[in-house]
């Protein structure tokens, strides 16, 4: 399998950015699974979970 760029296999290159909306979530749909990252945990770590796509992972989004 071809690597893309100069990325090694299992590195990433994870740059932090600056938040503009703090207290803002988002939500990253894929066809096999979603990603939903919301505001920064008080250690600084990510706060990112992932969900299926089946409908009782759907129904577990923290939506609405």
């Amino acid at each position: 399998m071809a690597q893309r760029g100069n990325r090694k296999k299992g590195k990433r290159n994870l740059q932090s950015l600056e938040p503009t909306q703090p207290n803002a979530a988002g939500i990253d749909l894929g066809s096999r699974e979603h990603f939903v990252a919301g505001p920064v945990r008080p250690d600084g770590n990510a706060n990112v979970k992932r969900f299926g796509t089946t409908t009782v992972e759907l129904q577990k989004l923290p939506i609405g």
